[in-house]
């Protein structure tokens, strides 16, 4: 080691995995299969609405309908 010279100082680099979110339309309205994901809250949100407007015949959502479905949305469990 000589002197003078300075040593690099080690840096930790981490790697940041973006979370997917989730909604399983079961979780809102019993015995629905679709399970829908996106990269964020409002993403799966606008999806979400998309599917009940269209498969479940709501043209309106009322209010008690949408806080329910952002209740249902979730962090996806990352496999071990």
């Amino acid at each position: 080691m000589s002197r003078g010279i300075p040593r690099p100082v080690p840096t930790i680099r981490r790697h940041v995995v973006p979370t997917t979110k989730v909604l399983r339309c079961s979780d809102v309205i019993s015995r629905c299969p679709v399970v829908i994901e996106g990269q964020n809250e409002k993403d799966v949100l606008a999806r979400g609405k998309d599917h009940v407007r269209v498969d479940h015949g709501m043209r309106i959502i009322p209010a008690p309908m949408l806080a329910r479905l952002r209740g249902a949305i979730h962090d996806k469990k990352r496999p071990r």
